[in-house]
């Protein structure tokens, strides 16, 4: 632990990942206006001769949300993205725990169900160290947000596992209607707003295993299926959002100004990426690992599953929720071993240098250099 301590967290000029490992990131900030971002967008891109490289977009649970157009893993859009941060933070932009650090990825090389469900089973089973990791600097932050806009209330959540088991079970089902497979997809991506997965696959391009008119039919169902009652949530199932765009979207990474936090919440998910397309990892591990993972999320989930209390009554008293991610985040260290060993021997980049920066913000061993740089309160 000392000598992860000691080395210093550095930026890297990239990650040497392969060339179609595309991203996009959305970055919320606080205390600063809307118009003031949009300003320093506009300054942007006007001297580093670029198109958009970042425009805003409404999103009223922050002052401001700035998303960049596809990014590679060059040191030419690291060092714009740099730029951008480094803008955002000398014009008095700031990251409170509200704010978030979304990252979407190009789920397009994932083209397979056999695919799909061993990703699937890998975010499950090491869901605690990607979301306690994607914290960044601190896991103080590991609370619930309780939001209403325009009647709709959020909750950020882990994956459901009843969810999970059966649209696993419809990837692996040779002999299943297509009607039953998309009703699955609809149920797993949980499209109500008060249920918002970490990893969020609505907009996974999904048609590929199906067709759109069957997914649209489910979509209508699910939404007829749901009651809409003045003062209960209004549910938010996007009906466009269930068309395809090749995007994986990772959203418990916590906001940041700093561009080494967002490098390694994009290494992490983006070596998953390349493990899987590449047949790297002991399915037959993680399929017994993945029989287990249940009993960790079934204590929270199976209250609102089952009826007994409504998803409204857990959204206005969420200290047990805190109380269960509190313990959900909690070091692993067998886990987090079984996880390096995974995704740190792909020969990709400088894994002994990846692998040491992602375990120092995993265990939050940063020094006081670090400290000093990451300007943490």
């Amino acid at each position: 632990m000392e000598y992860i301590r000691s080395i210093p967290f550095i930026k890297r000029d990239c990650l040497h990942l392969p060339e179609d490992y595309k991203f996009g990131c959305e970055v919320e900030v606080n205390n600063i206006p809307t118009f003031l971002a949009d300003e320093i967008c506009y300054s942007l891109n006007w001297y580093i001769l670029d198109e958009y490289f970042a425009t805003t977009q409404d999103d009223r649970t922050v002052d401001a949300e700035l998303v960049t157009r596809i990014l590679e893993d060059t040191k030419a859009d690291w060092d714009k993205f740099t730029l951008l941060l480094e803008t955002l933070k000398e014009n008095g932009a700031q990251i409170t725990g509200r704010a978030s650090g979304h990252i979407h990825y190009n789920s397009a090389m994932i083209d397979t169900k056999e695919k799909l469900s061993n990703l699937i089973k890998i975010l499950c089973v090491f869901e605690p160290i990607i979301y306690r990791m994607g914290l960044g600097v601190t896991s103080d932050l590991a609370s619930f947000h309780y939001c209403q806009i325009y009647g709709d209330q959020t909750l950020t959540r882990v994956m459901n596992p009843k969810d999970v088991d059966e649209f696993i079970g419809a990837l692996e089902q040779k002999y299943l209607t297509r009607a039953d497979f998309c009703r699955a997809y609809i149920r797993f991506i949980h499209s109500e707003v008060y249920y918002r997965p970490i990893f969020n696959f609505r907009k996974y391009n999904i048609e590929r295993f199906t067709d759109q008119d069957t997914l649209d039919k489910a979509v209508k169902e699910r939404l007829q299926s749901i009651p809409y009652n003045d003062g209960e949530i209004i549910s938010g199932l996007f009906y466009l959002e269930a068309k395809a765009s090749n995007n994986l979207e990772v959203r418990c990474f916590n906001g940041s100004l700093d561009t080494r936090i967002w490098q390694n919440n994009y290494d992490v998910i983006a070596r998953i990426l390349y493990a899987v397309l590449q047949d790297k990892v002991d399915m037959k591990r993680i399929d017994e690992l993945f029989k287990n993972y249940r009993r960790q999320r079934y204590g929270f989930y199976k209250e609102i599953d089952s009826g007994e209390i409504t998803a409204v009554e857990h959204l206005k008293d969420a200290s047990g929720y805190n109380n269960f991610l509190q313990s959900y985040i909690a070091c692993n260290q067998d886990l987090v071993n079984l996880f390096v060993d995974t995704f740190y021997n792909l020969g990709l980049g400088n894994e002994e240098l990846d692998k040491l920066l992602f375990l120092k913000q995993y265990y939050k061993l940063f020094n006081e250099e670090d400290i000093a740089s990451l300007k943490l309160k």
